[in-house]
């Protein structure tokens, strides 16, 4: 019985977008899915000359292929997630409520986050600022978006 009402109860998941930033803030603790949606990402780091996106070689293998072509994967502890196109309050929460836990979870000792040089305990705070070229609630979505989409239709 209670087996059948826990899946009634909401459960803590994450978002698409909250498990894309994951993979790039935090890679160590991000699940392989999510990984793997970030695989051919690029990384444009001025401070990085291994970063993806950098100039390689002539002759060089295509992005993706090699290895050991800037696929060093490394945690920020900032970042600025921004999408074109409708923005919620649900993915806005569900990215704070991330920002919260993985910092809770990273307050133990050792390396954490991306440290390195450094084996005394310490936390990593993540800063996320969420943004969208356009904010919609529930009713501005069905009587906007949906509406346009089915008139179209």
């Amino acid at each position: 019985m209670i087996s059948n009402v826990k899946n009634f109860l909401p459960a803590n998941k994450d978002l698409t977008i909250t498990k894309i930033v994951e993979s790039l803030m935090d890679p160590a603790s991000a699940s392989s899915s999510a990984i793997s949606k970030t695989e051919d990402y690029l990384y444009f780091d001025p401070r990085s000359s291994s970063a993806r996106g950098a100039a390689r070689p002539p002759g060089a293998a295509p992005l993706g292929t090699n290895a050991s072509f800037g696929q060093r994967r490394q945690a920020f502890s900032e970042a600025v997630v921004f999408t074109v196109g409708g923005g919620n309050m649900e993915e806005y929460g569900n990215l704070m409520e991330w920002a919260r836990r993985s910092a809770a979870n990273n307050s133990g000792g050792g390396l954490v986050g991306g440290v390195t040089g450094n084996s005394s305990s310490q936390t990593v705070k993540r800063r996320v600022v969420y943004g969208s070229t356009e904010l919609l609630n529930a009713e501005a979505f069905i009587n906007g978006d949906l509406k346009r989409l089915g008139e179209e239709g």
